[in-house]
């Protein structure tokens, strides 16, 4: 049970490695795909258990991290099922991205989550902005924030 425990908390952690050389890309990339899909399962068997036994789980977490995963649980139980596997995608492909990128998205993704939409789309459309990231990072920048227009637009109808 403990290894669930773990395995969930990392799964929910964003956590992955960087490819040190090119010549190990391809086993890197299996290896991590590997463990990305065990850590899914492992999110997948918590779901499936009654909630009195992820009560007993989470109970043996640390106060602040059991706090921190059930505010992420309560609002994943809030997503419809094609929602849950638009984030499960998107949780994949933010690992995907080297280690040493991953703070300046979190950052950036914070940032403009934070802005009204004009000023999102702003930032977006600036020099500066499509300077700073690769064409694979801006599009998965533009596709998060996207959505949360989206969804916004959505709720003012």
């Amino acid at each position: 049970m403990k290894k669930t425990i773990s395995t969930f908390v990392l799964a929910l952690a964003l956590a992955g490695t960087s490819v040190p050389s090119m010549a190990q890309d391809g086993a890197r990339i299996k290896q991590k795909q590997l463990k990305q899909q065990k850590q899914q399962d492992a999110i997948d068997r918590f779901l499936s258990l009654p909630p009195e036994e992820q009560r007993r789980m989470l109970q043996q977490l640390p106060p602040d991290r059991r706090r921190q995963l059930q505010r992420t649980l309560q609002a994943l139980e809030l997503l419809s099922p094609d929602e849950r596997d638009l984030l499960r995608g998107r949780v994949q492909r933010f690992a995907a991205f080297p280690q040493d990128r991953r703070p300046a998205l979190r950052a950036e993704l914070r940032y403009l989550r934070g802005l009204m939409p004009e000023d999102r789309q702003r930032r977006m459309a600036s020099d500066d902005f499509r300077q700073k990231y690769t064409p694979e990072e801006l599009q998965f920048l533009q596709e998060v924030v996207g959505q949360k227009d989206a969804r916004a637009k959505q709720r003012e109808e």
